[in-house]
């Protein structure tokens, strides 16, 4: 049984792709993780009830239940630790209530008697996908791009900064200069309105 975000959110997120460029048929995964799985009980491997894949371009979590195995597939972004304990309760509901239907489907091998749960699955996957995107929102979350964009905003308000200071520096050179020939010409007018410049840089610079 597959339940995605969307129809087709495997091939749009997750660019699960060959090496020839065609899609990956996402059906060949969990005969891999359950090869592995029982690869893991052949060597005496404990504690295997969940555990994690990561890669490039994807994340697979995989929890192991008895007759079950249920894998998420996220974006390596995505901070799925922070759902595991819920996701994990779900899974164990869903499968104790439903028991029967995953029985039937993996003796017979047909999932029609699933396609209810399927689109009940995805109600709730778009309801986890909604509460973690409000986290971040509202930096619940830690969020490396929200950190890029405010080191870009500090690189901005330095360089104008640079430039404003500049600039000022500039014109009180100027005003100096300016000052300089109207005493000498003792120019009244002229010095009263450098007095003005001199209050306007104050006000916007000496707060």
């Amino acid at each position: 049984m597959n339940v995605e975000l969307f129809n087709g959110a495997f091939d749009v997120f997750l660019e699960l792709k060959t090496p020839d460029g065609e899609f990956l048929d996402i059906e060949l995964v969990p005969s891999f993780i359950s090869a592995l799985r029982s690869f893991s009980r052949e060597i005496n491997l404990s504690d295997l009830s969940d555990f994690k894949l990561k890669g490039r371009n994807i994340n697979m979590l995989i929890f192991g239940f008895e007759s079950v195995t249920a894998i998420f597939f996220t974006n390596p972004k995505i901070k799925i630790k922070l759902f595991k304990k819920k996701i994990f309760e779900y899974l164990e509901s869903v499968i104790e209530n439903h028991n029967e239907e995953f029985e039937k489907a993996r003796k017979t091998g047909s999932i029609n008697g699933l396609i209810a749960l399927s689109a009940k699955a995805q109600k709730w996957l778009v309801i986890i996908n909604k509460n973690y995107t409000q986290m971040l929102e509202t930096h619940e979350i830690f969020d490396l791009k929200r950190s890029r964009k405010a080191y870009n905003l500090l690189d901005e308000l330095s360089e104008k900064v640079e430039k404003d200071f500049y600039s000022i520096l500039e014109e009180i050179k100027n005003l100096k200069i300016r000052l300089m020939t109207a005493t000498f010409d003792e120019n009244i007018s002229e010095v009263e309105e450098i007095f003005q410049k001199i209050e306007i840089i104050k006000s916007k610079y000496l707060r």
